[in-house]
């Protein structure tokens, strides 16, 4: 299979073609360019079947992270409309120079017995 043995039996052609010697052993050129020719297929084969298993592994780690992402993205729309439907309260205080003692309180209703009554927001 060498090319000691074989290239003696070619000649180059104009365009970087190449033919066969009239006197060569056909049949021993393609016996040994079909033994050259299985063993770098069956080379390239099993590159090419671990290539194939890598981008299938690949892939299926591709499909799994789509998946979580529309499952993220379901969450969301759920998340949106019930925020939509049950809207919070917020509320935005100019502290700069305070004129009470106490604290604030947040909310709708405050009990607050000790004073005497309770406290309502109206503007809720």
């Amino acid at each position: 299979m060498s090319c000691q043995h074989t290239c003696g039996n070619f000649r180059r052609l104009a365009g970087g073609r190449v033919a066969v010697i009239p006197d060569a052993d056909k049949a021993k050129i393609q016996n040994d360019f079909m033994q050259g020719y299985e063993f770098a297929n069956k080379a390239l084969e099993a590159q090419y079947k671990a290539r194939l298993e890598d981008k299938d592994l690949l892939i299926t780690k591709q499909e799994a992270q789509i998946n979580r992402l529309f499952g993220i993205v379901e969450q969301q729309g759920s998340v949106q409309k019930a925020l939509a439907e049950n809207p919070r309260k917020v509320s935005s205080y100019n502290m700069q120079n305070p004129q009470f003692a106490g604290g604030i309180a947040d909310a709708n209703n405050v009990d607050v017995q000790q004073l005497g009554g309770n406290i309502q927001n109206r503007d809720a």
